[in-house]
């Protein structure tokens, strides 16, 4: 779990800013982690990489850059990953990995990450830090004086933030990524909100099937669209949200799952986080 105190009475230096480097090793993380086929947020533009990435390369790069902490966030238009991973092969094989899979996207993707790191910078002007971290996203959750991410398993880090580095990634559904900088400063990753994120993504369409999918004939369409979209801790509200289905539909899809023992439910607190049970890992396997 990621925990960061920020004292509202005090205010931490907030900076936003999109990162190439971190967007590479997030859409990374959506083919090594997401394993889609006909469903999912970044169905369609995960089966065009396919056809262009060796599954070989995203195995053994998101082996890699998943076992150390990400480099500092950069403010480079580009990434550099020689700087940011220093000698070896690894600089190498990322180029060649993002100038397949990410490249081709990059100048709407780009956009989409300015437009918002103006937007956050307004609000940031007008009505302060506080309000800025509102309602940023599901899995990075707000409620002062505590920025925490529970959902992340991942992270172990329990501070109190004078510097905050926030990072809006397009592919940031997959993967919360965060590191800590000198002098107390972290840097923290969080997603794009779907309909944002892939306004201009070539192909790609938010959580709806683009194929015949053998899943969706097995349990039907939307609860296939759910459990491709349970690759982490999601709430009834979250996959409302990303599948565009109303709240009382999913939230019967979702019984139905439970009692099919594919979805385990887990309560955090006030929330209620679903998530694939052995059994859903199974089957997403078979479908994968």
């Amino acid at each position: 779990m990621l925990r960061l105190r920020l004292d509202p009475s005090s205010p931490p230096a907030v900076q936003v800013g999109g990162c190439a480097t971190w967007e590479t090793i997030a859409s990374l993380a959506v083919l090594a982690r997401f394993r889609v086929r006909g469903g999912g947020t970044y169905a369609r533009w995960a089966h065009e990489t396919q056809q262009r990435v060796s599954p070989d390369l995203v195995r053994e790069l998101w082996l890699r850059v998943a076992a150390v902490s990400p480099p500092p966030p950069s403010d480079s238009s580009t990434p550099d990953f020689g700087e940011a991973f220093g000698g070896g092969d690894l600089p190498s094989l990322l180029d060649e990995y993002w100038c397949a899979a990410v490249e081709p996207y990059w100048t709407e993707m780009a956009e989409t990450v300015r437009a918002e790191v103006r937007r956050r910078n307004e609000t940031l002007v007008a009505r302060g830090w506080v309000a800025m971290l509102s309602g940023i996203d599901a899995h990075l959750r707000w409620r002062p004086p505590l920025l925490a991410s529970p959902h992340q398993e991942d992270i172990r880090h329990v501070a109190r933030g004078r510097r905050l580095r926030l990072v809006p990634l397009v592919f940031g559904g997959a993967w919360s990524l965060f590191t800590a900088l000198p002098v107390g400063a972290v840097a923290v990753s969080y997603a794009l909100p779907a309909g944002q994120a892939l306004q201009g993504l070539p192909g790609t369409q938010a959580c709806v099937d683009t194929e015949v999918d053998p899943l969706a004939i097995l349990l039907g369409r939307r609860r296939a669209l759910i459990l491709r979209c349970l690759d982490r801790p999601a709430t009834t509200t979250t996959l409302s949200a990303a599948l565009g289905i109303a709240p009382s539909t999913t939230s019967e899809h979702l019984r139905e799952l439970l009692e099919a023992g594919v979805v385990r439910r887990t309560r955090r607190g006030n929330e209620v986080f679903y998530e694939l049970d052995r059994s859903g890992f199974t089957l997403m396997a078979e479908f994968s």
